[in-house]
């Protein structure tokens, strides 16, 4: 499908990553949210009557806190409608599906929830998002390969673009498909979830993060394999890499000229800018780390740029290939 790279200017926001969107409690009448779940993607389809509604927090001294649901409830109570829906799913809702992204207003004109988000060259895997707010689960998504449905129980905001990718990751001879989405972005912070769906696979979808990669704030599993030392007298900043009790050749940059005549360095900072990348059928990442001081968060007008191949086998995503350097952008 040729070479394909996912930049570091396509944005996405999970809304379920709550760190991400600085999500808070949500109180909800549980009553109209249990019964809100549908039937059948059908009653979906063609009822129109809102069959749930999320109500702002009472006021009230006298209403009782049992009412009232937790952030946790809530998303609990989500999943389960998501759930109902994967249930009920056929190929025929797929293909009723809109063929672009919602307008955001009379998307429901003509009643399907699913609109195609990306299709591999070939037309072998569909990606679907969903978009319903009256069931509150906009921009959870289904994978298509041929006629098998491969639900992914991560919610994608469709706005900012979403990457599908086609590659035999594995080496077996079968193609496997990998989502890329966005988990977190704002100002000067931007992180990208890689997941790997592999139709040969009872348990199909294999996400970063589920098998050893923590996939959290820092990427703790990589991040500390970069080491750094900053000479105060010199002002030269040294890195390397030690990864499974291999030490890279260390190199240095001067930073004279970075600092104002007060300020202090302090340390090259990984976790905010990590994007997924995919060159000639190679699956990998790469991440900035930002300058640190006293006085600044986060200066990646000079960085060190930390990238590496991802590997997957028979339902785990690792790593390898990692490579350091520095990187001064004008």
């Amino acid at each position: 499908m040729g070479i394909r790279k996912i930049s570091l200017t396509i944005l996405l926001t999970a809304f379920a990553v709550s760190f991400a969107c600085g999500c808070g409690k949500k109180a909800v009448d549980s009553a109209s949210v249990s019964d809100s779940v549908p039937e059948s993607i059908s009653s979906v389809s063609e009822e129109k009557e809102p069959e749930a509604s999320v109500q702002e927090p009472a006021t009230s001294d006298s209403e009782s806190e049992d009412d009232e649901l937790s952030y946790e409830e809530y998303e609990a109570l989500r999943q389960q409608r998501w759930q109902k829906v994967v249930e009920n799913l056929t190929l025929e809702d797929l293909d009723d599906a809109h063929p672009n992204p919602p307008e955001w207003d009379g998307f429901h004109e003509d009643g399907s929830m699913f609109f195609v988000a990306a299709q591999t060259e070939d037309e072998s895997a569909t990606l679907y998002c969903v978009y319903d707010d009256e069931y509150f689960i906009d921009g959870y998504m289904i994978l298509r390969v041929n006629d098998r449905i491969i639900p992914i129980n991560e919610m994608a905001e469709y706005g900012w673009g979403i990457g599908l990718f086609q590659g035999d990751f594995d080496k077996d001879g079968e193609d496997e498909y990998a989502v890329i989405i966005n988990d977190g972005h704002g100002t000067g912070y931007y992180r990208e979830k890689l997941f790997v769906a592999d139709p040969g696979e009872e348990e199909p979808i294999c996400t970063l993060g589920s098998d050893g990669l923590q996939y959290d704030y820092e990427l703790e599993n990589i991040y500390p394999k970069v080491k750094t030392e900053y000479d105060e007298s010199t002002e030269e900043l040294t890195y390397w890499l030690e990864d499974n009790g291999s030490v890279s050749a260390k190199e240095s940059v001067s930073l004279k000229g970075v600092f104002e005549e007060d300020e202090k360095y302090q340390e090259m900072l990984f976790g905010d800018l990590f994007s997924i990348t995919f060159e000639d059928g190679q699956l990998g990442f790469l991440a900035r780390g930002g300058i640190i001081t006293d006085k600044r968060m986060g200066d990646y007008e000079y960085s060190l740029v930390l990238t590496g191949d991802f590997i997957y086998k028979e339902g785990r995503i690792t790593y390898d290939n990692l490579h350091l350097e520095y990187e001064h952008q004008k």
